[in-house]
């Protein structure tokens, strides 16, 4: 945990080291003041380096729940397998059943044919013979 004292000694560092790069600052630097400001962005970042590993303990916090949800997800997937292997195996049972009103369909469109065909040949006979008696009315009612 950081006491204030250190806190305020970090802040006074980075205002000090603001302070060093302030671009108005026209005099020469001197051996000692490139030692302080090196000391100082050095204090910098150490402080960054800090808060780098706090988020990589974060992030082995966040890895480590995953790892804690990947045995989760295993079990799902392997439920998942066994629900695919039953649907295989129902629709591979039903299968069979399939070919075979397949083949009634097929025999019933046939026989819809043939009936249609009779059919027709029936009213065609029908229709003929309709003409010709109303040919004979006519022939009959014009002499």
């Amino acid at each position: 945990m950081v006491s204030a004292a250190s806190t305020s000694e970090v802040n006074r560092l980075e205002h000090l080291v603001n302070d060093d790069l302030d671009p108005k600052w026209n005099d020469s630097a001197t051996r000692g003041d490139l030692r302080l400001f090196a000391i100082r962005i050095d204090t910098k970042f150490d402080g960054l380096e800090s808060r780098f590993d706090k988020i990589d303990t974060r992030f082995d916090k966040i890895d480590t729940r995953f790892d804690a949800l990947e045995p989760r997800f295993d079990r799902i997937d392997a439920r998942f397998d066994r629900i695919e292997a039953k649907f295989d195996t129902k629709f591979d049972a039903l299968e069979p059943r399939f070919a075979n009103i397949d083949t009634r369909f097929d025999k019933l469109s046939v026989d819809l044919e043939r009936a249609m065909i009779r059919g027709g040949r029936l009213l065609f006979g029908a229709t003929v013979t309709a003409n010709l008696g109303m040919l004979a009315i006519f022939a009959t009612l014009i002499k």
